[in-house]
């Protein structure tokens, strides 16, 4: 990874998680529930929870421009006996993450040292778990980031 892109991976752990854990429709899809994110930790004692960590980096340098594409995994587990609260929070982390509209605007979501260009939501999947109620979500994201001027 190039110089510039040293410390991406750590930052960008740091501000996915208080990103999500402060985002308002994130709290809201949790209802009374308490937000719960782990970083790359496998804690699923207390539901819901969302996981985060499973992230990859590779160089998307065009035209001169440094440049790293960050695709991100991110898991989503309830235990109920449908699937309406998976679902409400997967929509919820869903809407946080597709952090750029149309015409490439960020809407928020910063890590320090480096700008957002791009990001969107590549994948939403909801499955049951064989564990009784247990449900289990995974979104796939793919954001396109650059050093800071």
């Amino acid at each position: 990874m190039a110089a510039e892109f040293a410390e991406l991976p750590e930052k960008y752990e740091l501000a996915l998680g208080d990103w999500l854990a402060a985002h308002a429709g994130v709290k809201a899809a949790f209802g009374a529930n308490p937000v719960r994110i782990h970083s790359a930790v496998d804690d699923r004692s207390k539901m819901p929870c969302i996981q985060t960590g499973e992230d990859a980096f590779r160089p998307a340098d065009r035209q001169g421009v440094a440049a790293r594409v960050v695709s991100s995994r991110i898991h989503i587990w309830t235990r109920e006996s449908g699937m309406i609260l998976l679902k409400r929070i997967g929509g919820a982390v869903g809407g946080a993450l597709t952090i750029t509209d149309a015409d490439g605007v960020n809407n928020g979501f910063d890590v320090a040292g480096f700008r957002l260009v791009f990001g969107e939501m590549v994948l939403e999947k909801y499955m049951r778990d064989p564990t009784d109620n247990v449900r289990h979500g995974v979104l796939d994201f793919e954001m396109r980031f650059e050093p800071a001027a």
